[in-house]
């Protein structure tokens, strides 16, 4: 069975397009790492790295572990492009792993995103999550010696978004 690695800034929904794509599939689970990494957040004794590491490896051994069974994994993260040796190592014993890289034209996501806030939010940490990911636009684009696929989410609709995902699996 296919491990597939979405990673992308917030902005580009990683999480939403991946439950978009195992809505249609039969047999394809969706692994939020962000959740799995939230888990850890109440450990005592363990930095911010030390449980993001942690909740990777967690990750990738419970997509190992479902690829097992057979059972398609989407493992998908809104995080900023630095993590693809910790999902590689932590994949190392699945027969089919995909990388996959959502990235856009920062400043065509970032108009999309102000047309969604900030008098749409509802408080203070909605309007610093929502800054946050146009912030996290602005980082370095991935290259192709990280990644296997590099999918430009600029000028594409969701449902193309979803169905060139889907080939990925």
């Amino acid at each position: 069975m296919t491990v597939l690695v979405l990673l992308g800034p917030a902005a580009t929904e990683p999480v939403e397009l991946a439950r978009r794509v195992a809505e249609d599939r039969p047999l394809t689970a969706v692994v939020d790492v962000a959740s799995v990494i939230a888990t850890l957040a109440p450990m005592l004794g363990a930095d911010a790295d030390a449980k993001r590491s942690m909740g990777i490896d967690l990750a990738t051994g419970m997509a190992t572990r479902l690829s097992g069974l057979g059972i398609d994994v989407i493992l998908a993260e809104a995080t900023p492009r630095r993590s693809t040796s910790a999902y590689r190592d932590g994949l190392l014993f699945v027969d089919r792993v995909t990388l996959m890289a959502l990235t856009a034209d920062p400043g065509r996501l970032a108009m999309r995103d102000l047309s969604r806030g900030p008098d749409m939010l509802s408080g203070l940490h909605a309007w610093r999550s929502w800054r946050a990911n146009l912030d996290q636009l602005r980082t370095s684009t991935p290259t192709f010696t990280d990644y296997d696929v590099i999918l430009d989410c600029a000028d594409r609709s969701r449902a193309d978004l979803v169905r060139l995902i889907a080939a990925a699996l």
